[in-house]
């Protein structure tokens, strides 16, 4: 249309919005199917600065413009977490349908706290939770909630398990010394001082050590001191250690504590056969924080908080006057009334779409790959004569360092190391501290990555590492990898 009686929204007229709709969209495909040559760069804050201050924007930008910017700067000072060789923290490759089921959310603007503003939404939030409490084996009665990460679910897990402990000022919360940064932060906002989270040390495998949490469990019964709440990990952060659920839900029941079960990166992995029973017990557990936009696929921000309805309305449900109108006779539940959030935007229509598109088989799959991909990396290592397994390959995480030598500061190496890997642009990779040792941790999710990508990685590693030691032997032979994966 270009007749003046064209409809115009916010001073732009259609044919406008709906190319710069076209536009947008077509940044968003093209990351996919044109994948750039590097992961990406980090601009300092006065580039930053540079590039993006303005006065106050009184009068409209042309579209053109803002389509670059997005592209120019916005993205391209930016880490691709979704890139084939972004190894660091946890990766996220998005399903494409899960980034086009958001774009739809957002479009519509949906609000799911209410049944009354979006029941079409919230019953798809249901749907799929019901996915979940299927696929982790919980009770019918077990329901839950979409969050905006694993953090937030953490907090709302341990807020109930606060408000369930009759004498909870004396209580004590008791997590592994792998435990998420989230939950000792979770502990301080639900009102708990710092000696009331117990860290219990964890075993070679960094899983939490039994006999140590049942012994403390029985001292602090005798001093009076009631257990709120233990948590357990289902895919550590560091490791992806899971903890011996079933022992830790036979303590749990024995001191009356409510169960919580970290399971926001490694819960993705009850898709594959090969892992399935590393979570035995996750069933028994009161409530189970799992991030689908981790191992799930899904664009940021998604995280689930399963756990019973009616515990959680217990905590978080209020009705003030101008509320009075979101009950309804034969509406369904508000999910407001099972989270910290009033007004929450529609996350699980990202998941609910993309996983009807692909099917389950094929996220589990894409599981199944990212696992495949860690081992063909511990199988790598042991060719590499300069490196070592830290620890071993599990759920889609391994861990290594350079061999210790006489002359070597090995920590000093590992950082400067991943340093000038990531300084190339060419990958991107992480590092951690296990039992006083530095290390580099290498987390294998993504299913565009492959086994090409692999070998540029530990390649790039291996020179680095000779670069920094100034060595002149060549770095170790990555020999053909016949168990490997494409």
């Amino acid at each position: 249309m270009n007749d003046d009686n064209a409809p115009r929204l916010w001073g732009i007229d259609e044919d406008e919005l709906r190319k710069l709709g076209h536009e947008l969209v077509d940044l968003i495909i093209d990351r996919y199917v044109e994948p750039s040559s590097e992961v990406g760069r980090i601009a300092s804050l006065e580039e930053a600065s540079a590039a993006l201050s303005s006065p106050l924007p009184w009068q409209a930008t042309p579209l053109g413009e803002l389509v670059e910017d997005l592209r120019d700067i916005v993205g391209g000072a930016s880490l691709d977490v979704g890139h084939p060789r972004f190894l660091s923290f946890v990766p996220g490759p998005a399903h494409p349908v899960s980034v086009l089921g958001d774009l739809v959310a957002a479009g519509w603007n949906l609000h799911s706290g209410t049944w009354m503003r979006a029941s079409g939404a919230t019953q798809v939030e249901l749907v799929a939770l019901e996915w979940l409490r299927q696929l982790f084996g919980m009770a019918d009665a077990v329901g839950g909630i979409f969050l905006p990460g694993g953090s937030i679910a953490n907090l709302t897990a341990l807020a109930v398990a606060r408000d369930r402990c009759p004498n909870w000022q004396e209580g004590v919360v008791y997590a592994s010394d792998q435990a998420h940064s989230s939950i000792a932060s979770a502990c301080h906002l639900v009102g708990l001082s710092p000696s009331q989270l117990c860290v219990i040390p964890t075993d070679a495998d960094y899983r939490m050590d039994v006999s140590c949490l049942q012994s403390t469990l029985e001292r602090n019964r005798l001093r009076g001191c009631p257990a709120i709440a233990i948590v357990a990990n289902a895919g550590s952060t560091n490791t992806a250690a899971v903890d011996p659920l079933e022992r830790l839900a036979e303590l749990a029941t024995e001191h009356g504590a409510w169960l919580h079960i970290d399971a926001a990166y490694g819960g993705a992995a009850i898709l594959s056969e090969q892992a399935r029973n590393l979570f035995r017990g996750i069933e028994r557990a009161d409530s189970v924080t799992v991030d689908p936009h981790k191992w799930w696929f899904q664009a940021y921000e998604c995280s689930v908080l399963l756990s019973r309805p009616e515990l959680l309305e217990a905590s978080f449900a209020t009705r003030p006057e101008y509320l009075a109108a979101i009950d309804g006779a034969g509406w369904g539940p508000n999910l407001c009334d099972r989270g910290p959030q009033l007004t929450r935007s529609a996350r699980a229509v990202k998941f609910w779409l993309s996983v009807r598109a692909s099917g389950l088989s094929a996220f589990s799959a894409a599981v199944a790959h990212g696992m495949e991909l860690a081992e063909a990396v511990e199988r790598r290592l042991g060719s590499m004569p300069n490196w070592e397994v830290v620890t071993a390959a599990q759920l889609g995480v391994i861990t290594c360092a350079p061999r210790p030598r006489a002359g070597l500061d090995a920590d000093g190496a590992t950082e400067a190391i991943a340093r000038a890997v990531n300084d190339t642009g060419a990958a991107h990779v992480a590092t951690t501290v296990l039992k006083g040792r530095k290390a580099i941790r290498l987390c294998t999710i993504n299913p565009a990555t492959t086994e090409d990508d692999i070998t540029e990685v530990l390649v790039a590693l291996d020179h680095a590492l000779a670069s920094i030691t100034q060595d002149d032997s060549p770095p170790g032979v990555l020999v053909p990898d016949d168990n490997g994966v494409g």
